[in-house]
Formats: structure tokens, C-alpha cells, sequence
């Protein structure tokens, strides 16, 4: 929501075709707004990964802000694009034998909460979030909004 109300051109285009557009718009509201700041495991086997090599053991950080970023994966990834397609966001772990078991539920969520507030209080605007301290969820403890 703080980026629809950064955004009002990106939100008047959401608005257009609600129903059309939503399923794209919210890959990018996962992709700029992650949920999880980062992923932690232990490297199995040996491998490289852009020019380092990565032994067995080793401990292995995902940050997922920088990850969803990524100059070479975003055409313009510092920009908030609701019609953004591909999308390839790593905000549900990227894929493979960590993505998220809840990711569907995740996106119906989203979907019935914005398809409600974008219905109900569609002039609604966001202030500045105060976030949670924290190194592993990206949380927001409160949001000032105006209806």
C-alpha cells in the first residue's frame, strides 16, 4: 500500500482493470516489498557461484532485497512497475527445494486484501511504515493511513 501511495500512476493503472491486472501487480509487490529480508543455509556440496567458489559446509546468505534487484535478472529494478513481466522475484525463495509452501496462500491473501481496500477505500494513503528491528522478517510494526 506505502507504494501505491508512492506510486499514483502505478496505482491508476492497477485501478484501470483491477481484476486483469492484479495477478502481475502482485509479483511485483513481492518482489519490491519482501517479506523476508534474508535466507540462511549450508552449502551440500561444492560449487561456484559467480566466480566464488562455495565449499561444502559453508554458510550461504540469500538477501532478498538485493536479489530482487538484481541489474542482470530487472530490466530497471530500482522502478516500481505493476505491468513488470518477466518477473522473476525471488520472494518466495527463488524456487528449488526451499520455495515457500505458502506461497499460494500468500498471493490469495494479498489478492482479497487489496481487492478489498482498492474497492472500499480506494483514495487510501500511506504514511511512513515503523518497521520491527530485525535481521529476518521485514515486518511493519505501524502505518499511519489516511481514508
Amino acid at each position: 500500500m506505502k507504494a501505491l501511495t508512492d506510486f499514483p500512476d502505478e496505482r491508476a493503472w492497477l485501478l484501470e482493470d483491477f481484476d486483469g491486472r492484479i495477478g502481475g501487480a502482485i509479483e511485483e509487490f513481492i518482489r519490491w516489498a519482501s517479506a523476508v529480508l534474508t535466507f540462511r543455509c549450508t552449502a551440500a556440496t561444492d560449487f561456484q557461484l559467480g566466480g566464488q567458489t562455495i565449499k561444502a559446509g559453508d554458510k550461504v546468505v540469500m538477501v532478498y532485497a538485493s536479489d530482487n534487484r538484481d541489474e542482470e535478472a530487472f530490466d530497471h529494478p530500482e522502478r516500481f512497475d505493476l505491468g513488470r513481466n518477466p518477473n522473476p522475484h525471488v520472494g518466495f525463495g527463488g524456487g528449488g527445494v526451499h520455495f515457500c509452501l505458502g506461497a499460494h496462500v500468500a498471493r490469495a491473501q494479498l489478492r482479497a486484501i487489496f481487492g478489498e481496500l482498492l474497492r472500499q477505500v480506494p483514495d487510501i494513503e500511506t504514511g511512513d511504515p515503523v518497521y520491527v528491528p530485525g535481521n529476518f522478517i521485514h515486518a511493519i510494526r505501524s502505518m499511519p493511513c489516511t481514508l
